[in-house]
């Protein structure tokens, strides 16, 4: 359950990188957001049931 929970980590670290990057005044900020919300979606893909692998 170790890697469930780093991954759990992970993904609370990077929605509040993403919560940031939307408030921030960058103009690339947009990009970064859609990014970040991708890396977002891979990761919690990977908490689903049979998602993480021995």
């Amino acid at each position: 359950m170790l890697q469930r929970d780093v991954l759990e980590l992970l993904i609370s670290s990077k929605a509040l990188i993403a919560r940031q990057a939307r408030r921030s005044r960058l103009a690339n900020s947009g990009e970064r957001v859609k990014r970040i919300e991708a890396e977002l979606a891979a990761y919690r893909s990977q908490l689903e049931p049979g998602g993480l692998k021995p």
